[in-house]
């Protein structure tokens, strides 16, 4: 499931964003795009090999979790 969003969301991305940079670490472990939507920046990284030290879900989150993190312009 997580690799299909990868591909919707980086496919789609500059499609449907205003601008859109996307880039990777040097061992493709950790992809990255920032871009702006309806006037809102965003930066999101997503990382494709990881070992969680946690097990529970966070409340509230009904998707994949953990492997990814975003910081808006509002915070």
């Amino acid at each position: 499931m997580l690799k299909a969003f990868l591909a919707m969301i980086l496919l789609a991305g500059p499609a449907l964003a205003d601008d859109y940079i996307g880039f990777r670490s040097p061992t493709g472990n950790i992809h990255c795009a920032m871009y702006t939507f309806d006037g809102q920046a965003e930066a999101r990284c997503d990382l494709r090999d990881y070992t969680p030290s946690y097990s529970k879900r966070p409340a509230g989150c009904e998707f994949d979790w953990g492997m990814a993190f975003a910081v808006g312009s509002a915070g």
